[in-house]
């Protein structure tokens, strides 16, 4: 088989047809999909149901971020009801349904970070469309809705798809014209953001299959699962690619797309060993070296779920004796350096001696790293 630049092809030999390949014209057909986790496999949080339940935004599933109003809520899990080749989804259950008032807001969000999409040209003439796939199954039929839209919220599309058959899985596509206005970033900040519309208020739907000016998350009318208490929906094979057709989802395993979610999430678990410097009297100062460069200063916080145990950090020093602390790391903008991988943790509650060495450990829970964009 022989394809020239001009995009025809020459066969040479027997050739047997059995379907029609839609070959995506303007972009490669690797690394296309720049949806990270889109077979909801990675957890890193530990998986477990989670209640949305207030106006901040939460992850289960890596990169995937839940948000509901005050007041009402939805189970959000990742679980393990999906089609043929993928083995997890993202699942989401009304727990509490929605007042219905306009200023509300029920979504799943995924913000790609704008370097990964740079090559897209967005906002300018030569922009390219994308092409959006995915897998879905829910307790309700009808016409769902969901949008894309730019860093500032100032900029949407609003698109619809049909569910035909209640609680079976069901494969969409959606085609989205490039847009040619609009302000977008291509660098760490958000690029474009992937909205599911869990229900919405009024004020946030709009007309579906054109670009506005204005914060749109859904489409007017749109089935609104969060008005039917009980009501299931599920999602998988998430893919956006540059257009102009969908492609089949591109499975990049599960070792990287680990990887992929560490740039934005890691954590360092119990039983991590290193050397320490003493710093003033009371803190140590040490290093850990991630898997991956983090998009930007990671947010350190501790959890116990994640690894066995409180979260503490055990030092020892000269053999003369053992501390422990329980406070927070710490980490300074000053220490981080783009697209490098060491991060460096200032470890406070501690009798400490300037410049002594010693050795500490994490004897319970995590220290969690986020770098998260939403």
């Amino acid at each position: 088989v022989r394809i020239k630049s001009d995009k025809s092809t020459t066969f040479t030999g027997i050739v047997t047809a059995t379907s029609f390949i839609t070959p995506n014209e303007t972009g490669s057909l690797a690394a296309r999909n720049r949806i990270d986790n889109g077979a909801m496999e990675i957890a890193q949080r530990g998986g477990s149901e989670t209640t949305i339940d207030s106006s901040t935004e939460e992850c289960v599933c890596d990169r995937w971020f839940a948000r509901a109003e005050s007041g009402d809520s939805f189970l959000y899990d990742q679980d393990s009801s999906a089609p043929y080749g993928f083995k997890n989804s993202l699942k989401f259950n009304c727990a509490n349904t929605s007042s219905g008032g306009s200023n509300q807001l029920y979504t799943i969000t995924q913000a790609i970070e704008g370097n990964m999409i740079a090559d897209f040209g967005f906002g300018g003439g030569s922009a390219r469309g994308m092409a959006i796939s995915f897998w879905v199954k829910s307790s309700l039929t009808g016409n769902f809705s969901g949008a894309v839209q730019n860093s500032a919220r100032n900029y949407s599309y609003p698109f619809t798809y049909n569910i035909a058959g209640a609680d079976d899985w069901e494969y969409k596509t959606i085609i989205i014209p490039a847009p040619t206005s609009g302000t977008w970033l291509n660098d760490t900040g958000v690029g474009i953001r992937l909205i599911f519309d869990m229900g919405c208020g009024s004020n946030f739907r709009g007309t579906a299959g054109a670009w506005t000016a204005s914060d749109k998350r859904g489409v007017t009318s749109a089935v609104s699962p969060m008005q039917t208490s009980n009501s299931v929906w599920r999602v998988t094979g998430v893919q956006l690619e540059m257009g102009p057709a969908a492609t089949p989802f591109e499975y990049r395993g599960f070792p990287l797309e680990m990887q992929r979610c560490h740039r934005y999430f890691q954590s360092v678990g119990a039983g991590y060993i290193t050397a320490a410097r003493g710093a003033s009297s009371s803190m140590y100062l040490y290093s850990y070296c991630t898997s991956v460069a983090m998009r930007s200063t990671p947010t350190i916080s501790t959890n116990n779920n994640i690894a066995h145990g409180t979260f503490t950090v055990r030092r020892y020093r000269d053999g003369t004796g053992v501390s422990d602390s329980t406070t927070t790391p710490a980490t300074s903008s000053t220490y981080f350096q783009n697209n490098q991988t060491f991060i460096y943790l200032q470890q406070d509650g501690f009798s400490a001696t300037d410049d002594r060495s010693a050795t500490i450990f994490i004897g319970g829970g995590a220290i969690t790293l986020s770098s998260e964009i939403s």
